[in-house]
């Protein structure tokens, strides 16, 4: 018969799964790449059981492993890329169905890593190969009593876990070009995404990029001048970006021709939340995008949200007998 608390000697990880992170943070179907900062997680969770032993390697079935007990602790790294990882949003890992001594140990399912996204120095694309995470666990709930703190000898380790589709990261920019139009029809837009390719080369545009959605209340006017109004124009968008512009992005005349010339600010809210970070771009719905961010002022930084002035009925210098007139860079 036994009696008194039952305490494991030790806790063992066994049977672990083959996690897997998934790119681009989100299920679209060509993505191959994720830009420095977006948040990205877990396609596959990694996995194990998580056992009770005594001293000679037996289960301890009678120890009360629960949802909460042992501690779990994990410890993310990569050692081979060129910015820290960021774990601050890794979430809560779990025990799940604990019984006789043993337990299912998962990350969480809504957590997040990242790179840290320097906001002053782009770095060129890199590789993301050395990814690695250790769990163990722990219980100090008999330490006072001279039976010290129960842990894993050996952490559950995971080494250079794969993407489901492509490690490449790549640091990021979004930018919105000046446009000019008549009074009379629509005024096409060019938003682009671009990629940090190297200190020779610059910016080049991210031709890659089929999958970062766009909104329209992501966009906001603001600056309207001349005989516009806020109730004149409006801005039209894809779902997302194709081959890394916002193919068929417009800005949209509630009536056509509108009363006579003027021009527009066209801002792309890539914050965090309406109102955060670049408040001269706050729009009702910010696009979290902040990763997408670039040094649209003169502190130069790669912090502020893209955005262009477009010319309605006039064109500078031109006359403004044109039917049509663009600039294109």
């Amino acid at each position: 018969m036994e009696i008194g608390r039952f305490v494991p000697d030790r806790f063992v990880f066994s049977s672990p799964s083959t996690p897997q992170l998934q790119t681009f943070g989100s299920s679209c179907a060509s993505r191959s790449f994720t830009y420095v900062g977006q948040g990205f997680w877990f396609a596959t969770l990694p996995t194990a059981t998580l056992s009770a032993v005594n001293a000679a390697g037996g289960t301890t079935t009678n120890y009360p492993i629960s949802a909460t007990k042992p501690a779990l602790g994990e410890s993310y790294s990569d050692s081979g890329a060129p910015v820290a990882l960021d774990t601050a949003a890794v979430g809560t890992p779990s025990l799940g169905a604990p019984a006789s001594g043993a337990a299912t140990y998962s990350a969480a399912a809504g957590g997040k890593l990242a790179y840290t996204r320097n906001a002053s120095t782009p770095v060129a694309p890199f590789n993301a190969a050395a990814i690695s995470l250790a769990v163990s666990a722990s219980d100090a709930d008999d330490n006072g009593a001279n039976q010290g703190i129960v842990t894993t000898p050996t952490p559950l380790s995971f080494v250079n876990i794969a993407f489901d589709s492509g490690n490449l990261f790549r640091y990021g920019r979004m930018r919105l070009l000046n446009a000019a139009g008549p009074t009379t029809v629509d005024i096409p837009l060019t938003l682009r995404a671009e990629f940090y390719q190297s200190a020779a080369a610059g910016f080049v545009r991210n031709n890659d990029d089929n999958c970062t959605p766009l909104a329209a209340g992501n966009f906001k006017l603001s600056n309207h001048n001349g005989s516009l109004s806020g109730t004149d124009v409006s801005v039209s968008v894809p779902a997302a970006l194709t081959s890394g512009v916002a193919n068929g992005m417009k800005l949209v005349k509630s009536t056509a021709p509108v009363s006579g010339p003027g021009s527009v600010r066209v801002c792309f809210d890539l914050d965090s939340a309406p109102g955060a970070g670049d408040t001269s771009c706050a729009s009702s719905t910010s696009a979290n995008h902040s990763f997408l961010q670039g040094p649209w002022s003169s502190a130069g930084s790669y912090d502020r949200d893209p955005a262009a002035q477009v010319n309605v009925g006039t064109f500078g210098a031109q006359p403004n007998n044109l039917i049509y007139f663009r600039e294109n860079y």
